[in-house]
């Protein structure tokens, strides 16, 4: 199994706290450009198996970092496993 080093997976579990509505969403769209990255690399040894394992285990992934279905269901989407 891979582990993601903990600086990565740190900065995977939450997000800052922005003054205004601009930063939280700057922070959030890094935040979640990180996490797609995190996401691809985890599914790359994964290529092999059937695509609802690969859901199953990316959504799980996802979801043991903090992250809800809707975040998973939405890099789920940017990897082509979903519609």
């Amino acid at each position: 199994m891979s582990q993601i080093p903990e600086e990565e997976e740190s900065d995977l579990q939450g997000s800052s706290s922005g003054v205004n509505e601009t930063n939280h969403r700057d922070s959030s769209d890094a935040l979640g450009d990180q996490l797609l990255e995190v996401v691809r690399r985890k599914a790359t040894p994964m290529q092999g198996l059937p695509v609802e394992t690969q859901k199953r285990r990316l959504a799980g992934f996802i979801q043991r970092r903090g992250h809800s279905w809707d975040t998973a269901k939405q890099i789920l989407k940017q990897l082509g496993l979903m519609n």
